[in-house]
């Protein structure tokens, strides 16, 4: 890497790490989103920009994730973004506004072994189904972060209803409260 890369990040807040089909990592930051190309040490910074409909949707950036497919998605304060590697530029899946689909702030963002698209945000956990461009919601608590075991069971770390075990497949509901003394 070159000796002054370091001096690129114009924000030291590093929230969440993907990496990419091209081994580019994508760090959102309270900055928008920065990638950084491995290969030549070059950052690009994509932020919100007023009257652009194809920026991100706001610049706190909580999640990114990169999908089975090799699309990159960034959660934020305002909803859900999809990368658009051609144009360079994002279309807005869902806004913070529409919280019908279970969005709001997206904290985390998860692909699972199904290749179904995990949304952890503060409306709940909801699946975003690629087939109808449609999302669902699976929990209505507040979702820090999302992990999926080897089984395929949902553990998910929520803000004020502690841990939940979630099995899709029999709908069977776990709560973990007061395991830790927070």
């Amino acid at each position: 890497f070159p000796s002054n890369m370091s001096e690129t990040l114009t924000y030291k807040s590093a929230r969440s790490i993907s990496e990419d089909s091209s081994y580019r990592l994508w760090i959102g930051s309270s900055n928008g989103v920065y990638i950084l190309d491995r290969n030549t040490g070059t950052f690009t910074n994509y932020q919100w920009r007023r009257n652009d409909p194809y920026s991100l949707n706001n610049n706190d950036v909580y999640s990114v994730c990169c999908d089975r497919s090799g699309n990159m998605w960034v959660g934020t304060d305002w909803g859900l973004n999809l990368f658009d590697p051609v144009r360079k530029n994002f279309r807005e899946v869902y806004a913070q506004q529409d919280t019908s689909k279970g969005a709001s702030c997206i904290n985390r963002i998860v692909s699972d072994k199904n290749g179904d698209l995990l949304v952890g945000s503060s409306a709940g956990l909801s699946v975003y189904n690629f087939k109808n461009d449609s999302v669902y919601g699976l929990l209505n608590s507040a979702t820090r972060t999302v992990l999926e075991d080897k089984r395929g069971i949902l553990w998910i770390g929520t803000r004020t209803d502690g841990l939940i075990k979630y099995n899709r497949l029999t709908k069977e509901v776990e709560r973990f409260t007061n395991i830790l003394d927070d």
